[in-house]
């Protein structure tokens, strides 16, 4: 590779990092179903199946910075996965801009701190959504491609490579896509089925025929750009599962797929020589829980304040974690709205953001542009206003089946230990304790982890290396 100084100790061992993520993908899927390629990985390296991601809001945009920092949102900044208020510039912002920059995320990943250690690294990052793509590359990527934004609330999606009748990619605004991509596309609309399933004219983005796409553009990157650093997020569990059960034939469909996907990236490592040689990390963003009910929380929060006070609601964030933002910072006022939301059904706890007797999942995102009260619902619902009825599962808070996340770690100094740790027990409906989680591997290990291979550096993140879980 064209990387002189990459890594230094490291470079007669390890020509390539590939980080695949795998939205949604909660932990249990890869024994739920028929996956080769997953256990293949498992047996030639180490899976932790107790790893977990946990903090207020277990999301995706959260979950992708966590993952590529190694710091929790209170200090990587990426508080959600839709737009949150910025109580400085008194408006709504979101993780990327127009452009594809990562202006929200506060400090540099573990791809950007390679690249400041040894210039030469080419960091490449490939999906489909813009969140997912940017933000696991992080500031300084040479090269990212993605094709949508994903919008939470309704799924709908849009972008420069959403068109009328077909997907394709993108770059970042002022970068071209390179010309090898440009004529890649996917139907909108598609015919999915499987032995128990069939639907027609369903949006390709809603299927896992969305990371067959990714992988082909993954592939593509990976033969022609020769990337010291490919990130890969993979999309569908996540849609899949916010509409069908886990154990569906349509889930099953899609977790053998993101299986197939995997086998192709391995394949193509081995034709090229440096399968032995690639240090390949497994992981999601979040997990997902059988949604019991919908709790349409703006409505009623606005209808239990008065007029005045319900003006000073500037934005709420939506989820199984919710979040209000006010524009008041007089703390009689604020504990006035606290008790109207702490008054709304299935809600499981609220708290003010810098109340030093929150839980530790509070603490983990308080900052200066954290909402002034955050609340977590009852297990098994979630806060929103308009209401999909075909909605079947959703994520956000700390519970085991919303923190459950993969993690594989297979090649160079990497001991092939296969399974380690105990499942969580994902049928619990009690929030994850601060000394359960202290003794699990955590997403926020997953970028220290790296940088311990390597042996670099940073001030800034809060986990640590997953090799205390293997002495």
């Amino acid at each position: 590779m064209d990387s002189d100084t990459f890594l230094a100790k490291m470079i007669d061992k390890t020509d390539l990092v590939l980080m695949i993520v795998v939205d949604g993908g909660r932990g249990d899927f890869i024994d739920a179903f028929d996956t080769p390629n997953f256990h293949s990985l498992i047996q030639q390296g180490v899976r932790f199946r107790n790893a977990v991601a946990c903090q207020a809001f277990v999301e995706t945009a959260s979950g992708m910075a966590t993952i590529s920092i190694g710091s929790y949102i209170r200090t990587h900044g990426v508080m959600a996965s839709h737009e949150w208020y910025s109580i400085k510039e008194r408006r709504t912002v979101y993780s990327v801009d127009e452009y594809g920059r990562a202006n929200n995320l506060l400090v540099f990943t573990f791809g950007d701190l390679l690249k400041t250690k040894h210039p030469n690294v080419k960091l490449a990052s490939v999906s489909s959504k813009d969140r997912n793509a940017i933000l696991l590359a992080g500031h300084s990527a040479d090269l990212i491609v993605y094709s949508y934004r994903e919008f939470p609330d309704a799924f709908s999606f849009k972008g420069a490579g959403v068109l009328t009748d077909h997907y394709t990619f993108a770059e970042r605004k002022m970068k071209p896509l390179p010309r090898y991509l440009q004529g890649y596309q996917l139907p909108r609309f598609v015919e999915w089925s499987g032995e128990s399933f069939s639907h027609s004219q369903i949006e390709a983005a809603q299927t896992p025929l969305m990371d067959r796409f990714i992988t082909d553009a993954a592939l593509e990157v990976l033969k022609k750009e020769k990337p010291d650093i490919l990130c890969v997020g993979l999309v569908s569990p996540n849609i899949v599962g916010h509409y069908y059960p886990s154990d569906s034939g349509e889930m099953e469909d899609t977790i053998r797929t993101v299986d197939a996907q995997i086998g192709r990236m391995l394949s193509q490592l081995e034709k090229m020589g440096i399968l032995e040689r690639t240090l390949i990390v497994v992981t999601s963003d979040h997990g997902m829980t059988r949604l019991r009910g919908v709790v349409r929380f703006p409505s009623l929060l606005r209808g239990k304040l008065t007029e005045r006070l319900s003006k000073e609601v500037a934005h709420i964030l939506l989820g199984s974690t919710v979040g209000v933002y006010l524009r008041s910072q007089n703390p009689r006022e604020m504990n006035i709205v606290l008790d109207a939301v702490k008054s709304i059904d299935h809600l499981a706890g609220a708290w003010l953001k810098d109340d030093p007797d929150a839980p530790w999942f509070i603490r983990r995102v308080a900052c200066p542009h954290a909402p002034q009260i955050i609340a977590v619902a009852e297990y098994g619902y979630t806060f929103l206003e308009e209401f999909d009825s075909n909605l079947y599962g959703y994520h956000g808070a700390p519970y085991p089946s919303d923190a459950s996340i993969m993690l594989i770690l297979k090649g160079p100094n990497i001991r092939p230990l296969g399974n380690v740790g105990e499942p969580l027990d994902l049928n619990s409906s009690e929030l994850m304790s601060e000394n359960q989680i202290s003794t699990l591997p955590q997403q926020v290990d997953i970028a220290p982890t790296i940088e311990h291979l390597f042996e670099l550096t940073s001030s800034h993140r809060d986990g640590s290396s997953l090799f205390r879980f293997l002495k």
